[in-house]
C-alpha cells in the first residue's frame, strides 16, 4: 500500500550548500533569585514545526521557523528586497541539500529582529528564492523566514513543547536548575564544517546505540540513513514511502517502524520512522531525530558549553 503524506525537513548549512493567527504571550521576568529567567517567548507548534512570529526592520508580523540545522538563516529573497534588506547579488550560490530542484541565495543581514518585544538585532542570513515558498505550500503557512545557527550560537536555551515557550538563560547553571533531577545531560559534538548537534549513546534502536543529529526543523521522530537501517534489522516495505521536502525541493524517503526505541530511559514502542538515501556516507551521524520525538521532552541546548539536556519529566516552570 502506497502511504504518501508530505513531511518538512529541512538539514543544510546555507554557507555551504498566512500570518498565523496565534496571539503569543510574552513572558519577561526581572527576578533577581538564582532562578531567574532570563526572557521568554511563545511559539506556535505547527504540524511538529516551532513557528515564531517576528518583527524585521520596522515591519511585521513575520512568520520564521526555528531550525538547529541550518546556518547561518535565512529570508525569502523577496521579502528581504521590501524590507530594503542588503543583499549581496554579486556572491549569489545554489543552496546545496536534498531534493530535485535548484533554488538561489544571495548573503544579507537581517536587520532590528524583534521577536515578541525582545530585540535580538542583526543576524547573518542569506535570502533565498523558491524554497521557501514551496515549504510555505507544503504546510499550509506562509513562512517569511529561518532562525538557524547565527540567531541560536552562544545562547542557552528551553525548548518547552508542553506550553509552546523557548526560554533564554543568562547561566547554564539557572538553565539547569529548572530541570528535574532525572534530566539526561549530555555533551553535544558537530560534524567538521558543520552545527547541528550529534548525540552519542543518547538513542537506541532495539538497544543498538545510534549516532543521530539532533534537528528542530525536521518534524520527524527519527531518520535512520539507508546503509544503516540492516545493522537494527528493520523491515522495509518499499512500497511505503512519504514526500519530504529539503533544501532543493521534494523527495522520497521510505516509511518504517521501530518497535523499541530509547532515549536515555524513556522507552517508546512502535514508533515511526524514515530510511534515507544521503549523498555522504562517512559522517559520523547515522540518522536524524526531529520535533516529533524531541515534543516527549524539555529540551535544553547549551551552545555556551556544548551540551543538551533532556528531561522526560518535565511538569512546568
Amino acid at each position: 500500500m502506497l502511504r504518501n503524506k508530505h513531511i518538512w525537513i529541512f538539514m543544510l548549512n546555507f554557507t555551504n550548500r498566512i500570518l498565523l493567527p496565534v496571539l503569543f504571550a510574552l513572558i519577561v521576568s526581572f527576578c533577581t533569585s538564582s532562578n531567574k529567567i532570563e526572557k521568554s517567548i511563545g511559539f506556535t507548534l505547527h504540524k511538529d514545526l516551532i513557528l515564531l512570529e517576528v518583527f524585521m526592520g520596522d515591519s511585521g508580523p513575520f512568520t520564521m521557523l526555528l531550525d538547529t540545522g541550518v546556518n547561518p538563516s535565512g529570508i525569502r529573497m523577496d521579502v528581504a528586497d521590501e524590507l530594503g534588506f542588503e543583499i549581496d547579488m554579486n556572491n549569489q550560490s545554489t543552496i546545496s541539500g536534498r531534493g530535485e530542484n535548484s533554488y538561489r541565495m544571495a548573503p544579507t543581514k537581517i536587520e532590528n529582529l524583534t521577536i515578541q518585544g525582545i530585540e535580538f538585532g542583526e543576524i547573518e542570513a542569506v535570502a533565498s528564492e523558491g524554497i521557501l515558498e514551496l515549504l510555505s505550500k507544503r504546510i499550509g503557512v506562509e513562512i517569511q523566514g529561518i532562525l538557524g545557527y547565527s540567531f541560536l550560537n552562544g545562547k542557552t536555551l528551553s525548548i518547552n513543547f508542553v506550553d509552546e515557550e523557548i526560554h533564554f538563560f543568562d547561566s547554564s547553571d539557572v538553565m539547569r536548575s529548572k530541570f528535574s533531577d532525572a534530566v539526561l545531560e549530555v555533551d553535544f559534538e558537530t560534524e567538521t564544517n558543520d552545527i547541528m548537534p550529534i548525540l552519542e549513546n543518547v538513542v537506541f534502536i532495539k538497544d543498538q546505540p545510534i549516532t543521530v543529529s539532533m534537528d528542530t526543523g525536521s518534524n520527524l521522530a527519527i531518520e535512520v540513513f539507508s546503509h544503516y537501517a540492516s545493522n537494527y534489522n528493520l523491515k522495509i516495505d518499499s512500497t511505503k514511502t512519504i514526500t519530504a521536502t529539503g533544501a532543493q525541493g521534494d523527495f522520497e524517503l521510505l516509511s518504517t517502524q521501530i518497535e523499541n526505541l530509547k532515549v536515555g530511559e524513556l522507552e517508546l514502542k512502535y514508533i515511526e520512522a524514515e530510511i534515507s538515501e544521503v549523498e555522504n556516507k562517512n559522517q559520523r551521524r547515522m540518522g536524524n531525530i526531529g520535533n516529533k520525538l524531541l515534543k516527549n521532552f524539555l529540551v535544553g541546548i547549551d551552545y555556551k558549553s556544548g551540551k543538551i539536556y533532556l528531561d522526560a519529566n518535565f511538569r512546568g516552570f
